[in-house]
């Protein structure tokens, strides 16, 4: 990471200048039937805030996260990060935050460039040509004496390989590891 005029005192001053909250949530509701759901939650954290968002499974920790990304829409009540209303802009705010769930969806028989292009395509702001780049990428070192990532009908590798075309550090430093 590279520091950007100043360091760490110019950030902090320049977060403390943004007028809006970095997340604000007013009477979010999504109701999934049978007392299951999330229920009015009023939330606000502001820019430059470390908040921790704890609790119990079936709180409703993914389903506000899931929530606030726009991957599912509330029954009632609003979102917005940065002032952005997740409901109305989705794409807008996937292209401000970064979110990996704990538990990772599964793409059926998508191959893993197929993924890579369906992910960039709906984070939105990925250059076509850096997608394509990855997607090569991935298809050739998933090729030839690498294996495939195992899937539906093919069998896991016990042990990470690179294939000669690989140009990654850390596909190269796996290969090392892992060819005794």
């Amino acid at each position: 990471m590279r520091s950007i005029g100043g360091g760490r005192a110019a950030h902090n001053a320049a977060v403390a200048e943004i007028p809006v909250a970095a997340i604000q949530t007013r009477g979010l509701t999504r109701d999934f039937g049978a007392g299951r759901g999330l229920f009015d939650l009023d939330l606000e954290v502001q820019p430059g805030e470390a908040y921790g968002y704890l609790g119990p499974n079936g709180a409703g920790k993914s389903t506000t996260l899931r929530l606030l990304m726009g991957l599912i829409r509330p029954t009632s009540g609003s979102a917005s990060i940065f002032g952005v209303d997740v409901t109305r802009d989705p794409v807008r705010v996937k292209a401000m935050v970064g979110y990996l769930p704990g538990e990772l969806p599964q793409f059926g028989d998508m191959r893993g460039g197929q993924v890579l292009s369906l992910l960039a395509g709906l984070r939105g702001g990925v250059w076509m040509s850096r997608r394509q780049g990855l997607t090569r990428w991935y298809s050739r070192s998933s090729t030839g004496s690498s294996p495939r990532p195992a899937g539906p009908g093919r069998p896991s590798s016990s042990h990470l390989t690179s294939s000669p075309r690989s140009s990654t550090p850390a596909a190269a430093s796996a290969s090392s590891a892992t060819d005794g």
